[in-house]
Parts: C-alpha cells; structure tokens; sequence
C-alpha cells in the first residue's frame, strides 16, 4: 500500500503550516503493519501553478494507492474532510491546460464538481477521537487548497482508477500566532496529530477491508 501525503509551506504572517508540520511528522511514525506501507510526503509551495505542476509530477512518479493533501483553514475550529473539489475555483495556467490536454482531455471537458472516490462520512464515523472535533466538508474553498484537490481528485477519476484522493483542512493551532484575525482554538499541534493519525489508521483499515 502507497499513500501521497501532501502539505503546504507557511505563508503570509503564519509561524507555521500545521499541515507542514503533520506531514512532516509522519514519516517518523512506525505503524507496525504486517504488509509494506509505503508513505510519501510532500511539502507544496502555496501558488497555484507550482503546487499543482508539483503534485501532479509526485503522483505521477509514485502512482499511489491514496493521495491525501492537508492545508489549513484559519476560520475553522475544527478539522474538516472535503468531499467535493470545484471547478471554478481552479487556476487553470497555460502549462497546467498543456498537462491536461496530453491526458488526452480539455479543460472544457471537466465537471464543475469532482468528488472524492473515498466516502468520508464512512471515513469520519470510524475515527474515536475527541481532542479536535471532525466534520465532513463538500465545498473546499477557492484556494490553492481546493486547486490541488480537484487536481487530484482529477487524476484519481480519470488517469488512475484505482487511486483515491481526498483534501484534510487543519485548524491553526494553539499557542501560534498569525497577523490576521481567526478562530483562537484550544488545541494544540499534537492534539490535531492524534487525529490525523486515526484518520491515517482508518484509511489503512479500509483499504485492507477492501483487498482482502
């Protein structure tokens, strides 16, 4: 089993990206499988195009059995699992409508919505913990988070069927700062890592539940 784990750099007057922060931590995390785990990570550059020419190149290179990309939301006390990625909140450049003409289909051809293959109220109804509260999310924003969801939602669907992909908001963590206003949560980066972890646990149990 191959997971793409992705997160963003910090950017603005953030001290830090929490999603850089748990991708990061991952990688040192054994999870005593009986069966290979391979997991990725990937640091993103916030830019439109550069992220997305990125993940596209890392999922291409690694062909994963899941891509899952995190970033964070500062208005939201909460962790949310987006179901939905859309279309029109997509930063289409030249290069990236190049990329997508070489699949072998236009840009014209895409849906408004791609959903995610994963049904992540599933996903959420197994995860057990309390330190941060969890929500399933079908509206992404329109960010650079919701380009690289549709991105991969878009490989997932059309150049990779057997690949899931799906998008993981983090809240901003307690006792960071940031210039602007946002929700004050009373959580720390550890608590949002026991999180992410079940989450991770849960889409290994899954999978194993699927192929057995």
């Amino acid at each position: 089993m191959k997971i793409l784990l992705t997160g963003f750099e910090a950017f603005g007057g953030m001290q830090v990206n929490p999603s850089q922060v748990i991708v990061e931590s991952i990688s040192n995390i054994d999870f005593k499988t009986n069966f290979d785990l391979e997991i990725i990570t990937s640091i993103l550059p916030v830019d439109f195009a550069l992220a997305g020419k990125e993940l596209m190149r890392e999922i291409s290179l690694y062909q994963p059995d899941y891509c899952i990309s995190t970033g964070v939301d500062l208005g939201k006390p909460h962790i949310e699992l987006e179901q939905i990625a859309h279309k029109k909140a997509i930063h289409f450049d030249k290069e990236l409508k190049k990329q997508i003409a070489s699949y072998g289909f236009s840009l014209a051809e895409l849906p408004d919505q791609l959903s995610s293959k994963i049904d992540l109220v599933q996903v959420l109804a197994r995860i057990s913990s309390s330190s941060v509260p969890a929500k399933v999310s079908f509206h992404t924003g329109g960010y650079v988070c919701n380009h690289i969801h549709y991105l991969g939602n878009m490989y997932s669907i059309y150049l990779n069927s057997s690949m899931k992909s799906f998008f993981v908001h983090l809240p901003y963590p307690y006792p960071y700062t940031f210039d602007e206003e946002y929700i004050d949560p009373d959580f720390t980066i550890s608590d949002i890592q026991q999180v992410f972890l079940e989450l991770l646990t849960t889409i290994i149990e899954l999978h194993l539940d699927a192929t057995v």
